[in-house]
């Protein structure tokens, strides 16, 4: 068993979500090195595990513990391999944070939706747009999100079919569809928000204008994932 710790991240959900989060985190690491980083030698020891079952989390009350037990496999997989700073590249399936927090104590597990409050508060805003699939933005149990609402003025598409289908459709064909752009600006135009919130990991794929007022989740957790790690490393040393 490897001795060195390193950074878990957990894919899936989509496949392509896990590896937007890893190249971020190699990216959130870089930056704060910054002048004395070397190369190959000072990146992160970073381990990747992509499980096509938590796919199922776009519709998690119907796959609610087929879901669950994958993640927490997955999650075990990245303990066992002495990855001490966990992330989840999936907002949806955030919500079973506080449980695998329980579960694996010696390993710090990011949340996205605190980090996404973190910045949110940062920027001073108020009214915040909350965009994501269906479990998320309805705002019920299966939302990690639902605790933003004691802070901010939350607010949420009145129909989450079109956003939950504009999700299914990133998946499937990429986010540089002009077609699909056009779809999200439409969602986001009625909300009149201070800042949107990308709270699922397809949707920073789409090539947004930077008229919009965006907190890419996926980064703020990979600049979390990146924070525990280098204080990790500080105090081995």
């Amino acid at each position: 068993m490897p001795t060195r710790s390193g950074i878990g991240i957990v894919g899936g959900s989509g496949p392509e979500a896990g590896a937007d989060l890893l190249t971020k985190v190699f990216a959130a690491h870089r930056q704060a090195v910054g002048p004395a980083y070397r190369g190959d030698i000072d990146a992160p020891r970073v381990h990747l595990v992509s499980e096509p079952e938590l796919g199922h989390s776009m519709e998690l009350a119907t796959h609610h513990a087929g879901v669950r037990a994958a993640l927490v496999e997955a999650v075990g997989q990245l303990a066992g391999g002495n990855m001490s700073v966990v992330g989840i590249a999936c907002n949806t399936l955030n919500v079973f944070v506080p449980e695998l927090r329980t579960r694996f104590p010696a390993c710090t597990i990011a949340s996205m939706p605190e980090v996404a409050a973190d910045r949110a508060r940062a920027m001073g805003a108020r009214r915040v747009a909350l965009l994501g699939a269906a479990p998320v933005v309805q705002l019920g149990a299966e939302s990690a999100y639902r605790g933003l609402v004691e802070e901010f003025d939350l607010v949420t598409p009145e129909d989450p079919d079109p956003l939950h289908e504009l999700i299914y459709d990133i998946k499937q064909r990429g986010g540089s569809d002009a077609e699909l752009v056009a779809r999200f600006d439409a969602i986001v135009a009625p909300l009149a928000a201070d800042v949107v919130l990308l709270a699922c990991t397809e949707l920073p794929l789409l090539e947004l204008g930077p008229d919009v007022a965006t907190i890419d989740v996926t980064v703020a957790l990979a600049d979390a994932l990146v924070r525990a790690y280098r204080d990790e490393i500080t105090r081995a040393d």
